[in-house]
């Protein structure tokens, strides 16, 4: 992959987002990890997004936070804000 982001949360545990190259250069959904920083092994958590808008969804960076923080921002490359619940 070529893209890709990583972070750990102040509570230690690892965080990776990949971005896969499929077949005929299509860029799959961008997927959420956990990694093992132990083994540097990840996990697939799930995709992020829906079918409809993968395109549209490609995630180029990301940051875990302390967990009483409740609202979560994020901006898509087509300059669209998101807001999350955590």
């Amino acid at each position: 992959t070529d893209r890709a982001a990583f972070d750990i949360s102040p509570s230690g545990e690892a965080f990776a987002v990949f971005n896969v190259e499929g077949t005929a250069g299509v860029v799959q959904p961008s997927g959420l990890y956990t990694i093992d920083l132990a083994s540097g092994a990840a996990t697939l958590v799930g995709a992020i997004g829906s079918q409809s808008d993968f395109a549209s969804r490609v995630v180029t960076g990301l940051a875990a936070v302390p967990s009483d923080i409740e609202t979560v921002f994020a901006v898509t490359t087509s300059g669209n804000l998101q807001v999350f619940r955590s």
